[in-house]
């Protein structure tokens, strides 16, 4: 890929004190190359003697951004290891930026481009956000520093979409608190406007933003978080067969068929991260080092290659995951991902990583 090509997919433009980052490769959901993370990372600690602003956005209706592009990366080591460091030093950058970050999540904003949205200090949906952390159905977990947050929605609506991966809306990620304002579209170029004229981008937000609509999801999860708390399981997976068993007594058909149709061992995973994160708050820095650790794991694993391939690829949505119950699944094969000591190449690619942060 050349430089056109680079800058043609992240758009870096000033307006006045505003520097404004729009995603723009529409044919892909502006799914995230390694080059596209590592040009954002670049804006964002160029500009902190001379904005007072950043605004992300994207060129297209159809979203803001549909997460990492996958298919490039699913058991490519090189490639994976490339895009998940630049990925993970992007989402701190934005998490950690002197200048405020507003991000406008409208349309389809999953994986990755939530990671984005969700580490802004604005953080604007509409009445077209789609929202998801998906992975789970691929054969992954969530990433991108997205545990964090998911560690502290106020009930389970955290691990209810992490382990099924299911989709939400706009009134849902207000009441979990991945979002802050609802904004309805027809409102963005005054948005605009406004904050390309130097206003206080809080002031902007709340003067535009309007009730939250419905929380389906969210609404569901509070229904069910009682019993939820009250599972006792001591290990991953008997807590995955319990919460299974929950999500079934309840008898909702959306979350069932999502939960029927990821990999085991990716969800029993992602459940255990986010009870990890409830026991014990871990910083920004920490979440994504362990980020790159676990989900590089998954990246080249079998089982996320093959969730690509059915899912992104051939698109039969009829992924082989190994194994295919609860029953069949080891306390050994979660280890592989979640407890394993780091390898010498794993250790190689942590340090690595980590200097970037270091002066």
């Amino acid at each position: 890929m050349n430089t056109t090509d680079i800058a043609s997919q992240v758009q870096v433009s000033e307006r006045d004190s505003v520097l404004k980052i729009t995603l723009n490769r529409p044919a892909q959901l502006n799914a995230l190359t390694a080059q596209m993370c590592s040009t954002i990372t670049s804006a964002i600690k160029g500009c902190a003697d001379s904005h007072e602003l950043i605004l992300f956005d994207s060129s297209s209706p159809k979203g803001f951004c549909g997460g990492g592009d996958v298919k490039v990366i699913a058991g490519n080591d090189a490639a994976a290891t490339a895009f998940l460091m630049d990925e993970y030093e992007k989402d701190y950058w934005v998490a950690k930026s002197p200048v405020p970050v507003v991000a406008l999540m409208g349309g389809v904003t999953m994986g990755g481009g939530l990671g984005i949205g969700a580490h802004a200090r604005y953080r604007v949906v509409d009445e077209t956000s789609l929202l998801a952390m998906p992975e789970t159905r691929i054969g992954g977990v969530p990433d991108a520093g997205m545990n964090e947050f998911l560690a502290r929605t106020g009930n389970c609506f955290g691990e209810l979409v992490a382990v099924c991966s299911l989709n939400f809306r706009a009134g849902d990620a207000l009441a979990a608190q991945l979002a802050d304002y609802y904004i309805p579209s027809k409102l963005h170029a005054e948005l605009r406007r406004r904050l390309f004229a130097g206003e206080n981008p809080q002031r902007v937000c709340e003067s535009l933003s309007e009730p939250a609509p419905a929380a389906p999801v969210f609404e569901f999860a509070a229904s069910i978080d009682r019993d939820f708390q009250a599972l006792a399981a001591a290990d991953p997976l008997t807590r995955l067969r319990e919460f299974g068993e929950l999500l079934h007594d309840a008898d909702k058909k959306t979350v069932l068929d999502s939960f029927a149709s990821v990999s085991v061992i990716a969800a029993a995973v992602a459940l255990e991260r986010i009870y990890r994160l409830r026991e014990k708050a871990r910083s920004t820095l920490e979440i994504l080092r362990s980020d790159l650790l676990v989900f590089r794991r998954f990246v080249l694993h079998r089982n996320f290659v093959e969730g690509v391939r059915a899912r992104l690829v051939d698109k039969d949505n009829k992924p082989y995951f190994v194994p295919g119950s609860i029953a069949d699944a080891s306390a050994a094969q979660l280890a592989e991902f979640l407890d394993a000591p780091p390898s010498i190449r794993e250790q190689e690619i942590l340090a690595s990583w980590q200097a970037r942060f270091e002066l």
